[in-house]
């Protein structure tokens, strides 16, 4: 009897045991938590992230393995020269490379300096008697004038391509034939750079493929329904298309409409397959590629103009994450009464910043946006300064990362990175602070989702570039 009772007791106890362990459990978990991931490896952000057909991560720019299950890393063969870290995934389990591409020489480039000198007096004389009506001399004209048209010059050397710069720097060049010669390594060098590469995961082997038929700074890539591989530049021009099947690059004879409502030398717009197979692509403006028909829609204006952020979701939508805006602004100071130019000013430039806080959907599909909710705390918004968001398994959306305070900081100083994670819940618009921080503080962080339902993170945190972590949701 006393037995019995006893068992009872005992069940009982444990029972009650087991039920407030579980309450502190899912009070301290709830949501999810973040686990370190200590490595000798620095897991400083490199774009692309491919996750292969076993499961298995290999972060491409930094030449490193991750296998979820150890949770260790691991760093693999070295690459060809000049291959680089730009690559994307095909559907046999390779791994399509591009080789570092060999820029137009740089602002610093004793090469670049020369040509565009070569020119310069001449063409700024041109746009400002294109402008004005009659010759003025350059040094006449106010600062903001100058600005201008030194802005001019440049966004006109970057909208032409490198046949129609050559047409420019070509008549000074053939009476200067030490750096014509210079210019034609540098051509010479870039058509080098054209090869692809296929790397095999399971052989960590490379191989040569042959040349794309254009060579661009950024090659942006989607991979087509039927394996094939779209490619095109940050405007959607060059555009061609990669087949596996025979190994040939083929060029399409169409390109996009312009995306930007202004040329921006710096811009580039987004690209994605839909789940029809058709391609969205995106800047201030949309349009859909028809693959079927090669042909592209009449662009319509993105339905909102500023956004801080951007998450692709699987369903053809995208997250946009609003409020934190940046925009350029001058006052002018005073005159100088005593300048060659009478009419000199100077001006004070400045950012208007604000808070990234609210959260937008847009459907592809439907073409219409809508206001989902808003974020659990302020996030940021800096162009540089990025928080990070993922979809998990179950559709909630993991926030985390960005900055804090970002409305007070001033230009130019570092921004102080958050360890707070939010989980967002897509049915009912509704953001929670998670319990549970992370285990460091984060900006410009790159993520992905395993197949176990875990989250890797690891990125750009100056102080704890050999730490990553993963996120476990509950």
């Amino acid at each position: 009897m006393f037995g019995l009772i006893g068992v009872c007791l005992l069940l009982l106890i444990l029972l009650v045991s087991i039920t407030l362990s579980n309450c502190a459990y899912s009070s301290k978990e709830k949501g999810g938590y973040f686990k370190k991931i200590r490595t000798d490896y620095q897991l400083q952000e490199g774009f692309p992230i491919v996750k292969l057909k076993d499961g298995r991560i290999f972060l491409t720019a930094l030449k490193l393995f991750f296998d979820p299950k150890t949770n260790t890393f691991r760093k693999t063969t070295q690459y060809p020269k000049n291959v680089s870290g730009d690559a994307i995934l095909l559907n046999n389990g390779k791994i399509l490379f591009f080789e570092y591409y060999l820029p137009q020489p740089s602002n610093s480039d004793p090469l670049k300096s020369k040509l565009i000198n070569l020119f310069y007096d001449d063409y700024i004389k041109k746009l400002i008697k294109e402008d004005i009506g009659y010759d003025m001399p350059f040094e006449l004209l106010t600062l903001l004038e100058q600005t201008k048209y030194k802005k001019q010059l440049r966004d006109e050397y970057y909208k032409k391509s490198e046949k129609d710069r050559a047409a420019i720097y070509m008549p000074y060049l053939k009476k200067n034939p030490e750096l014509l010669k210079k210019y034609n390594d540098y051509l010479a060098e870039r058509e080098n750079r054209k090869y692809a590469w296929l790397f095999d995961p399971e052989t960590e082997t490379f191989e040569k493929i042959g040349k794309t038929i254009y060579l661009r700074e950024d090659t942006l890539k989607t991979l087509l329904k039927d394996g094939r591989v779209f490619l095109t530049d940050n405007y959607g021009k060059n555009i061609e298309i990669y087949d596996p099947e025979d190994g040939q690059f083929k060029a399409l004879n169409t390109e996009a409409p312009d995306l930007f409502f202004t040329f921006r030398p710096q811009a580039s717009i987004k690209i994605k397959t839909l789940n029809n197979g058709n391609i969205f692509l995106w800047g201030s403006k949309y349009t859909i590629y028809d693959v079927k028909n090669n042909t592209f829609s009449s662009p319509k204006p993105f339905p909102l103009k500023s956004y801080s952020n951007f998450l692709m979701l699987k369903d053809d939508k995208i997250l946009l994450f609003t409020g934190g805006k940046s925009v350029f602004l001058t006052k002018e100071l005073k005159n100088f009464p005593n300048s060659p130019a009478p009419n000199s000013k100077m001006y004070a430039y400045y950012w208007e910043k604000v808070d990234a806080t609210e959260i937008m959907i847009f459907d592809i599909k439907k073409e219409e946006i809508s206001y989902v909710g808003h974020l659990a705390i302020p996030r940021g918004g800096d162009v540089s300064v990025k928080f990070s968001a993922v979809e998990l398994k179950d559709g909630r959306i993991l926030i985390f990362g960005g900055e804090k305070d970002y409305s007070n900081r001033r230009l130019g100083a570092p921004a102080k990175e958050l360890k707070e994670a939010e989980i967002l819940d897509l049915k009912t618009g509704k953001s929670t602070l998670l319990n549970n921080k992370m285990n460091f503080s984060r900006v410009n962080d790159d993520a992905i989702l395993l197949d176990d339902g875990r989250v890797l993170i690891y990125g750009c945190n100056n102080y704890y570039t050999y730490s990553g972590e993963l996120f476990i949701p509950r």
